[in-house]
């Protein structure tokens, strides 16, 4: 879970940059993908070849966690499907650079595990990303519409404004993050995080996803994508750690 977390890293980007929001470290391991030289040689079709393997292993996943887990693709389609035995699996880029989703099955009731998303105070408990304060709002009950403010803190500190944008009791609950300060909006936020939730026998299959079709510049943070899948793992290992102690 997370809320934005990586507004002064995005922000150091575009100062050093000169407003080039694109030329991020996602957009530059596009450009050495199709084989363009880092050296000042001329590229090889080895040398192009090479690249493009290296910026896919950099895209993949590495999962190790003790349930089976699944990475989906921007239409919800498997991009891939493991029982996770302790063994590191590489997982292949889905298609859609702009969406990522992680599963896991949680061996607890939807209406337990949804009352902790719903509830802003508690969402520290469960952040995988390790950027999450404190609600500022403190506890409360979120419903379709809802605002809470969230201290943050990756490397500077900092806070978010969320706005509940979908929500579906013990379903699914979604929200959109965007700097509490008007100015900065330009900079950051419009991205979407959201958990889906459906009962199965024994537990609930929880599916935390990462949308930045709504991001102010998707481009710039498209980079952090194998970032963001690791600190969703994490987020749902730490969920179902606090829901089934």
């Amino acid at each position: 879970m997370t809320h934005a977390p990586t507004l002064p890293l995005f922000i150091c980007s575009v100062v050093q940059r000169g407003g080039e929001v694109g030329r991020t470290q996602g957009a530059s391991a596009a450009t050495t993908a199709v084989g363009v030289s880092t050296t000042g040689a001329p590229p090889t079709a080895n040398t192009a070849t090479r690249h493009t393997e290296s910026a896919r292993r950099d895209n993949f996943i590495t999962c190790v966690i003790g349930r089976p887990c699944r990475l989906l693709d921007g239409l919800g389609n498997d991009a891939w499907s493991a029982s996770v035995t302790g063994d590191v699996t590489d997982t292949p880029t889905p298609d859609n650079p702009d969406i990522a989703s992680v599963e896991r099955f949680i061996p607890a009731p939807a209406d337990v595990i949804f009352d902790l998303l719903a509830d802003p105070s508690r969402h520290h408990e469960i952040d995988g990303s390790g950027t999450v304060r404190d609600s500022a709002e403190g506890s409360q009950r979120l419903a379709l519409g809802s605002k809470f403010g969230m201290s943050m803190k990756a490397g500077l500190s900092y806070s978010m404004v969320s706005t509940v944008v979908e929500f579906e009791e013990n379903r699914r609950i979604a929200w959109q993050p965007r700097p509490s300060i008007s100015f900065m909006r330009w900079l950051a936020g419009g991205r979407i995080w959201r958990y889906e939730l459906e009962p199965r026998e024994g537990g609930t299959l929880v599916r935390e996803t990462w949308d930045i079709t709504q991001e102010v510049h998707p481009r710039a943070v498209r980079g952090l994508r194998s970032k963001t899948i690791d600190a969703m793992t994490k987020t749902l290992e730490r969920l179902e750690q606090v829901v089934t102690a």
